[in-house]
């Protein structure tokens, strides 16, 4: 797939799927002082911080094999991996159009936000999802009386309603 980097494409990026989790090489052209990281993008997903790029001889290099468990805590799984991949200088927050969405619930949005848990729009409302293993610790775990678990996947449908959700989570604790 194509790395690309101000809008040009600079180079070209192998994922393999592994046992043990993704392996990505990156190989770009690019020369500069900055200090540039890899993101994989997919809509409606927070961006996968892959690793900073190297400087090589004549451009930039990453390689680096991303565990199951850290990609499920990024919000992607094997059948939803990065769609694009763009090196950047930032934090990722602005790579992507799609912003996460604002619960109204200040613990959620706070987790949105930092990329610990994953959030799509969906009919009526929003799906939140983090990773749940048992024994662990869990993101979602002051909600997990209201949550389903699927796949390693704690999953919390929030609808909305009239009623902020901050007050209709104080009304069922």
């Amino acid at each position: 797939m194509e790395v690309s980097y101000r809008g040009q494409t600079v180079g070209q990026v192998q994922v393999e799927v592994q046992d043990d989790g993704v392996r990505f090489v990156a190989e770009c052209r690019v020369q500069t002082d900055d200090i540039l990281r890899l993101y994989g993008l997919r809509d409606g997903c927070a961006p996968l911080r892959i690793d900073v790029a190297e400087p090589v001889e004549d451009g930039l290099r990453v390689r680096r094999t991303l565990s199951w468990y850290a990609l499920r805590t990024a919000g992607y799984t094997a059948d939803n991996l990065p769609t694009r991949y763009v090196l950047d200088a930032g934090d990722g927050s602005g790579l992507t159009e799609n912003r996460p969405a604002v619960t109204g619930d200040a613990k959620l949005d706070a987790l949105i936000a930092s990329g610990v848990v994953r959030c799509q729009p969906e009919a009526g409302g929003f799906c939140i999802q983090a990773p749940f293993a048992a024994g662990r610790a869990c993101p979602l775990a002051f909600a997990l009386t209201a949550c389903t678990v699927t796949d390693g996947q704690a999953v919390l449908h929030v609808r909305r309603k009239s009623v902020p959700f901050q007050a209709e989570r104080q009304m069922v604790e």
